[in-house]
């Protein structure tokens, strides 16, 4: 006999595609597109045994995107993950957060790439070389009827139509992860646009309910604000319509920014999704709880680096 939460799943299943699209529609996200973003290779250069290429992307209808691509020189098609820089108030930084070392990004981003993955990371807007004012770049935006949010999201999506198309990169192998800001646009990015094969959310995973509870969402900056995201679906079920495909999240224990009793509310959620998938989604979800306060650790990089490794 099929198990109350496998009814709420297969339901929940159901209605995925019409949410999905309602989703897709506060983004903004227009249907797929035809050709990816012009490109332009601005900077190629060997660092070791990798190659680093400065990109800029020209999508229609937004200004240019900053891009960095790392890779393995040797030169063979390979999985990619899209790296998804976090806030942190280091406007200047960007996708630079690949480069750090002793950092969990730094981790993350080297073990895939001891994996034999390439990594593609963009600077976000108000960040590294698009660096602005994040206050005044998102009224402005919520005066023209848009929202940073949703425009970041847009210019992640567009990352994925470049990566997508790249000889070097195989286009049924790509993956996304990110911590905090960047582990909440992986949740959002791997739920709209179902070309992201597997999805890592390091120290992002709670409920906006849970943020609401004792005004706590007021920890979160700008970008965090999508206007009728609460009204459409919570975060969990946002990252519910990732299953069946392999999703990984990481939270900390005391984590201010995504409070323990919504992260724990939102891996009831999304394992109920992932039961109601069947066969399809058994183990593609997996939850880990570690102490500590918002960070994100070499060990946490690395542990995120060996699961994508071995899900996309």
């Amino acid at each position: 006999m099929r198990k109350p939460s496998d009814a709420i799943g297969a339901a929940r299943g159901k209605r995925a595609p019409a949410l999905g699209k309602r989703l897709a529609d506060l983004i903004g996200l227009a249907p797929r597109r035809a050709r990816p973003p012009r490109a332009a290779v601005v900077g190629r250069r060997r660092v070791g045994s990798l190659l680093h290429e400065r990109v800029v992307l020209f999508p229609g209808g937004s200004a240019p995107i900053p891009g960095l691509f790392i890779a393995p020189l040797a030169g063979r098609r390979r999985p990619a993950v899209l790296f998804l820089h976090s806030h942190g108030h280091r406007y200047d930084l960007g996708k630079e957060e690949m480069l750090e070392k002793g950092t969990g990004a730094g981790a993350l981003v080297s073990g895939l790439l001891d994996s034999g993955f390439g990594v593609f990371g963009i600077d976000s807007l108000c960040f590294g070389e698009r660096r602005a004012d994040e206050a005044a770049t998102a009224k402005r935006f919520f005066w023209e009827g848009d929202s940073l949010f949703a425009r970041m999201v847009r210019d992640e999506c567009a990352a994925l139509d470049y990566l997508h198309a790249r000889p070097d990169v195989i286009p049924g192998r790509i993956g996304c992860a990110g911590f905090s800001m960047g582990g909440t646009k992986a949740l959002w990015i791997a739920a709209v646009d179902t070309r992201v094969r597997a999805a890592a959310c390091v120290c992002a995973l709670t409920t906006y309910r849970d943020l609401l509870d004792g005004d706590r969402f007021s920890r979160h900056e700008w970008y965090y604000f999508l206007p009728g995201a609460l009204a459409a679906a919570d975060l969990d079920e946002v990252a519910s319509l990732i299953a069946p495909r392999p999703l990984f999240c990481l939270n900390a224990a005391g984590d201010d920014k995504a409070p323990i009793e919504g992260s724990r509310r939102a891996v009831r959620t999304i394992s109920d999704a992932y039961r109601g998938c069947g066969p399809g989604g058994r183990g593609r979800f997996r939850a880990m709880l570690v102490p500590g306060p918002h960070r994100f650790t070499p060990a946490m990089g690395r542990q995120a680096a060996r699961w994508l490794a071995a899900s996309v």
